[in-house]
């Protein structure tokens, strides 16, 4: 299993190099579509792309990132057969549904003759966002979004292949933990709790006096009273108008 997950991780690396050069990559295609006169035609399958890559595609640069795609495709279609012919995955397969369908998936998207036009990734790739507009979207979105749809069926089948073995060996963890518990659906008796440990903690505990705080009285000024505390409160008035900024209409 570890074998296999090791794999995935570089299969994600991979992915990760090509989807930096998206742009690039459609670019290609469009100018393979040119030069094999099918200006206005939908990328529909990894056979059609082979087909430019054998008859249509000169330059360089382009060959290397069509290249790139359908290496990529075929490795992940080997590594599904890798996957079917593990001894876990066929221990499996004629009790775990999901896994069959997923298998199911992976096995239809990786065909050649496969038509992924109508392919669309969702929320959390964004390899269709980042095309540059409505046409571009519309002809090669389903070609864009079909390793990263690939990619979420590998994680599919990963966790379909590991969730049985996750769950038998919680039930075998349960059962060593409570090798003499009979499992009757009633609960247990409650637990006794012991009365000299609750007498020796309360019998020294200091005792609690609570203090009675007074109220303290406002502190007068020593003009109270006088007319000279009337002059300061006008004073302070003065200032607090001084420091105002003037009003503009």
């Amino acid at each position: 299993m570890d074998d296999l997950e090791r794999q995935v991780k570089r299969f994600q690396q991979r992915y990760k190099v090509f989807s930096q050069q998206q742009q690039t990559f459609t670019q290609a295609l469009d100018r393979a579509r040119t030069d094999a006169f099918q200006k206005t035609a939908v990328v529909r399958s990894i056979n059609q792309i082979e087909g430019w890559l054998e008859h249509a595609v000169h330059s360089a640069t382009d060959r290397r990132i069509l290249t790139l795609f359908v290496d990529l495709c075929r490795d992940l279609d080997r590594f599904r057969q890798q996957v079917e012919r593990h001894n876990m995955v066929r221990d499996q397969l004629d009790r775990n549904p999901g896994l069959r369908n997923s298998l199911a998936k992976w096995r239809t998207l990786c065909n050649i003759h496969n038509d992924c036009a109508n392919l669309r990734v969702t929320f959390p790739h964004g390899e269709v966002n980042h095309l540059s507009c409505d046409e571009a979207r519309n002809y090669f979105g389903g070609v864009v979004s079909l390793i990263p749809v690939v990619l979420d069926t590998i994680y599919e089948v990963m966790e379909n292949i590991t969730a049985p073995r996750l769950s038998s060996t919680q039930r075998s963890n349960a059962s060593q933990r409570n090798p003499s518990r009979q499992h009757s659906g009633r609960p247990g008796p409650p637990a006794q709790v012991d009365s000299t440990m609750d007498e020796r903690h309360t019998r020294f505990a200091p005792e609690v006096h609570q203090i009675p705080i007074e109220p303290k009285a406002p502190k007068q000024s020593a003009y109270y009273g006088t007319e000279m505390e009337d002059l300061l409160k006008d004073m302070e008035k003065m200032k607090w108008a001084a420091a105002r900024k003037p009003w503009k209409p």
